[in-house]
């Protein structure tokens, strides 16, 4: 398989309507995420105990009746969006920025998927260590 080739199936498959749609799934999980750290913010606003942060809220959706699911629906559309992104990254774009754009929410969104999976597979973790270990 020559380059041509190969860049002629990324192109097809970026532009892939199962593929668009599949990738919004991603979406889908970027909105469970912020409606549940909405709704611990709420509970903080009312003075209850709870992490107001991406992994008190991924903690509050794992210890739900189909938490577990969800998460996993969640790893997989944040990982599709990710991929998405990135292979339109790679397309031919008029500019530069737009290449930019697509570069960074694939990486943001392959992340996230990444932490949606983390929890899934139970190997939770506090976000507010892991960031101030990671800055000392």
């Amino acid at each position: 398989m020559d380059i041509s080739s190969a860049a002629g199936k990324a192109r097809q498959t970026a532009r892939s309507p199962w593929f668009q749609r599949a990738a919004r799934l991603g979406y889908v999980a970027n909105a469970v995420l912020h409606a549940m750290l909405g709704f611990l913010a709420l509970l903080l606003a009312r003075g209850d105990s709870a992490e107001a942060d991406q992994s008190g809220a991924l903690q509050t959706l794992a210890a739900q009746p189909w938490g577990i699911v969800l998460l996993w629906v969640c790893a997989i559309g944040a990982g599709l969006l990710g991929f998405w992104s990135l292979a339109q990254a790679a397309l031919p774009q008029p500019k530069v920025l737009k290449r930019l754009k697509h570069a960074g929410t694939g990486i943001v969104f392959l992340v996230l998927g990444g932490a949606f999976l983390q929890f899934a597979l139970g190997n939770q973790s506090d976000s507010g260590q892991a960031t101030s270990s990671f800055s000392a």
